[in-house]
């Protein structure tokens, strides 16, 4: 990967967490940066959804593909939810909140996971090498309910 691409990446996930960190702000501005939750399930892939197919839940405004996406969300928006909103499940199983690529995702059971992704560290990738699943859940679990107070 040359520095001019590595450079890039880090400016766009840079760009990615500042609108998923305004998204708690400002409810205009879409979760997820606009991706669809739906998507990661029924696809197995990180896909921008429209602002012509809205759903809200919890104060966030989630963008999905189509009437359909739209109506399987409504249907049972917790299930399709990031289980750690707007951070990475690696980094909290270290204590830390780091803002996600999301882009860079995984799917463990019914639990849809982000993960930050840049230069120096890509969460997806340590969270792999780790080995348990179950383990590396209750630490992220640990970690963001410290972050939650």
């Amino acid at each position: 990967m040359s520095r001019t691409h590595t450079l890039l990446r880090t400016a766009q996930v840079l760009l990615v967490g500042a609108f998923l960190f305004c998204s708690q702000v400002q409810a205009a501005t879409p979760a997820i940066g606009g991706y669809s939750p739906v998507s990661y399930f029924t696809k197995n892939k990180a896909e921008l959804g429209s602002e012509k197919f809205q759903a809200e839940y919890k104060d966030q405004t989630y963008y999905l593909t189509s009437p359909e996406q739209v109506a399987l969300f409504n249907g049972n928006p917790a299930h399709y939810v990031p289980h750690y909103g707007a951070f990475c499940a690696f980094s909290l199983t270290e204590g830390k909140k780091m803002a996600i690529d999301p882009t860079n995702f995984k799917v463990v059971g019914s639990m849809l996971l982000l993960f930050h992704k840049s230069a120096e560290l890509d969460g997806r990738s340590k969270w792999n090498q780790s080995g348990d699943q179950q383990a590396l859940l209750k630490k992220a679990d640990a970690g963001f309910k410290l972050l939650e107070f």
